[in-house]
């Protein structure tokens, strides 16, 4: 199953609820997330994460909004198509 897709017009991130316990624990495997905790109840814990990845800093801007200008410019730099280079380097659309 992919974690994320394209459905419609929409791309879609989807991450089974059971599966958090192991996403955490392989978050702290790899350093990101500090040890000495682990989830207890995935179900309560999702209703925090989703919390947490749309709560927005003082200007607005969401841990998910941060995921997805990583995601796009990592497309830019390994050549993604259905983009360009422009010579005006402020304007972004067209």
């Amino acid at each position: 199953m992919n974690l994320c897709s394209i459905e419609g017009d929409d791309i879609v991130i989807r991450i089974a609820i059971d599966t958090l316990p192991i996403a955490f624990a392989g978050g702290v495997d790899l350093g990101s997330i500090p040890a000495g905790y682990k989830i207890t109840d995935p179900k309560i814990f999702a209703v925090e994460v989703v919390r947490a990845l749309e709560d927005g800093d003082e200007e607005g801007t969401t841990d998910i909004h941060r995921l997805f200008d990583k995601a796009m410019w990592d497309a830019v730099e390994n050549g993604a198509e259905g983009c360009e280079e422009i010579e005006d380097g402020n304007k972004t659309t067209a």
